[in-house]
Formats: structure tokens, sequence, C-alpha cells
């Protein structure tokens, strides 16, 4: 989103840190930040001016040119380490880290070779399932 949005691979990295710092700060999501970001990138500070007023002040192309990035990495990069270091930021981490793992394996899980096997093994279990509850008759066929 960020580099489509314009963000240069130079600034990338701050633009990161500013979108971290943005959302501990603020309580935003990521991705809310990363879109306030993108939107300064186009030359809109609605987002991110109305929070924090140096924003507020810069012109369309300072904004296009990415001077909103330069003001939130100084000002906010550094909230997301120190949040981190506390319990709650540390929990809120491990619960980001999950949600992402979890994004992942359901995209994997919806691939076409993965829903054929989870039929298979579906499949597999109704027919032990049968055979337990049928009165211990045996099971014939692939599972």
């Amino acid at each position: 989103m960020l580099t489509s949005s314009g963000v240069g691979f130079n600034r990338l990295q701050d633009a990161i840190k500013g979108a971290i710092g943005f959302s501990v700060t603020f309580g935003t999501t990521l991705e809310e930040a990363g879109f306030a970001i993108a939107r300064s990138m186009r030359g809109s500070s609605r987002e991110l001016g109305g929070l924090i007023p140096e924003i507020r002040t810069l012109s369309v192309e300072q904004l296009k040119a990415g001077d909103a990035i330069e003001i939130l990495a100084k000002k906010l990069g550094g909230a997301g380490a120190a949040d981190r270091a506390t319990f709650a930021g540390a929990t809120a981490a491990a619960k980001n880290a999950l949600t992402s793992f979890m994004e992942t394996l359901g995209r994997f899980v919806l691939t076409k070779d993965v829903l054929l096997f989870l039929d298979s093994l579906a499949n597999g279990f109704n027919k032990v399932s049968g055979a337990i509850g049928g009165g211990g008759q045996t099971v014939t066929g692939s599972v």
C-alpha cells in the first residue's frame, strides 16, 4: 500500500516506523495508519494533520514529496519500540503476529490442493465414524 501510493524505497523504513508510531500513539490499526500516510502522499493532510499540527501546515507539494513521513518518523518513530517494552505492548505485538500468521494460514488453506486434502480427510473421518458407530463394520476403500 505504501509503495503503490508513491513512498519511495529511501523513505519506506521511515514510513513504516511512522505508521507504527501513529498506530500506537493514536490507537488506530496499522492498516488505518498506512492508509493515512498513503493519502498524505496524494496531497491530503486531513487524517495526519488533524492529529499532528506540523503536518497540517505542509503544502500539497510537500505532502506529495513525503515530508509528512519525515515528521511522523521524527515525532512518533520510537513509540512502537517503547510500547513493545511494556506488557501491553508485547501482548499487542504477539496478538498482531498471531493475527498475521492466521491470515497467512487462511490464504494457504484456501488453495485448491489443500481444500481437496481437507475434503478427503473429512470423508475418511466420516468412514471411520460410520464404522465405529455402525456396529464394528470394517472400513473399505481408500481414505
